[in-house]
C-alpha cells in the first residue's frame, strides 16, 4: 500500500456517495460521546443500530433486544480484559493478543437473532464481521474491522488465518506507512489530516482501504493514469 492508494481510497469512501457510513458512525460516536460503554443499555441499543447500518444483517431489528443481552452477557465475561480503551495499535502485547483472539472467538459465536425458519427457528450468530466491528466500536485505536471479502482476501493473498494475525497485518501495514510519512517529512499520526480524514483514526483508515479495494473492488489508479490527469487538468 502507498500513500498515494490510501489517499484515493479513502477520498472515495469520505466524498463519493457510495455510502453513507460516514454518518452513520459520526451518530454512533455521538450517541456514545465517543466511548461505547457496553454495559449500558442505550449504548448498546445505538451499537446495533450502527451496526445494521454498516450492513450486519444479522442483528434483525425484531431481535435486538436479544442481541443486546447476548452482547452484554460477552462482555461481563471479556469487557475488562481486552486492551485498555485508548491503546493503540502498537501497545498490544501477545498476552493481550491472546486475550483479543479468544474474546472474538466467543463474540463471534453468540447468538445475534432467531430466523424464522419453517419447520424450526434457527439461531443466528454475531459472526466474523459483526465480531470484529463490535471489538472495533469498542478499541477504534488498535482492534480493526474486517468482512469475509477482506478476511478471505487477506488469508488467500498474505496467509491471514485469524483476527489476531489480522490485527498484526494492520499493524505492519501502518509501520509501512509511517515509513513513507517520514519520507515525505510527516509523522504517521499527521496522516488522517493529511488525505482528509482527520476524524478517522489510522486502524480505520486502513479499514477504509480495505473496504473501497476489496469489498467493493475500486482500485487506485496507477501512476500512468494519474500523469495523464494532471496533464489534462494542466492543458
Amino acid at each position: 500500500m502507498t500513500l498515494k492508494d490510501l489517499a484515493f481510497s479513502c477520498f472515495v469512501y469520505g466524498r463519493l456517495s457510495l455510502t453513507n457510513y460516514d454518518r452513520a458512525y459520526e451518530d454512533f460516536l455521538q450517541k456514545t460521546d465517543g466511548r461505547l460503554n457496553l454495559s449500558l443499555t442505550e449504548h448498546r441499543q445505538a451499537l446495533l443500530i450502527w451496526l445494521n447500518k454498516w450492513g450486519c444483517r444479522q442483528f434483525s431489528r425484531s431481535c435486538h433486544d436479544m442481541a443486546s443481552d447476548s452482547i452484554n452477557a460477552w462482555n461481563d465475561g471479556w469487557g475488562r480484559r481486552l486492551p485498555v480503551q485508548d491503546a493503540d495499535i502498537w501497545a498490544l502485547k501477545d498476552d493481550e493478543l491472546e486475550n483479543v483472539e479468544r474474546a472474538y472467538c466467543d463474540l463471534r459465536d453468540r447468538r445475534a437473532s432467531v430466523k424464522k425458519k419453517k419447520p424450526n427457528p434457527c439461531e443466528v450468530p454475531v459472526g466474523p464481521t459483526g465480531a470484529s466491528k463490535i471489538l472495533f466500536a469498542l478499541r477504534p485505536y488498535c482492534l480493526p474491522p474486517w468482512d469475509r471479502a477482506i478476511a478471505e482476501r487477506l488469508r488467500q493473498q498474505n496467509g491471514v488465518g485469524s483476527y489476531s494475525q489480522f490485527v498484526l497485518h494492520v499493524r505492519g501495514t501502518l509501520d509501512e506507512l509511517g515509513k513513507l510519512c517520514r519520507t515525505e517529512g510527516f509523522d504517521l499520526s499527521g496522516l488522517p489530516a493529511r488525505i482528509g480524514r482527520p476524524c478517522s483514526t489510522l486502524v480505520k483508515l486502513i479499514d477504509e482501504h480495505h473496504w473501497v479495494t476489496i469489498s467493493r473492488r475500486c482500485m487506485p489508479p496507477d501512476r500512468k493514469t494519474l500523469q495523464q490527469w494532471m496533464e489534462w487538468d494542466t492543458a
